[in-house]
């Protein structure tokens, strides 16, 4: 992966956006599996966010994060754009 990355480091920024993409539809879908139940008290995974701020705030900061994460794969691509 180091070796991709030092010749083509554009992957890594769109291996970055296509992540943050998949939280961002998470966090609108909301499904059970990634949030959890609030019937118990767990902290594995975001189940333990969900449990501590609630599932709605847990969504609106998964939802920034991903979009952070995109803006920085875009970043990333921007600045290795000459690289290839």
């Amino acid at each position: 992966m180091n070796t991709n990355i030092n010749l083509n480091p554009q992957f890594f920024g769109g291996f970055i956006i296509v992540a943050g993409i998949f939280l961002l539809v998470l966090a609108i879908k909301d499904p059970e599996w990634f949030l959890g139940d609030n019937k118990t008290f767990n902290i594995k995974k975001m189940q333990g966010w969900a449990n501590l701020f609630g599932r709605n705030f847990t969504r609106v900061i998964i939802g920034f994060m991903s979009i952070v994460m995109m803006a920085f794969g875009v970043f990333w691509i921007w600045a290795y754009k000459d690289a290839m």
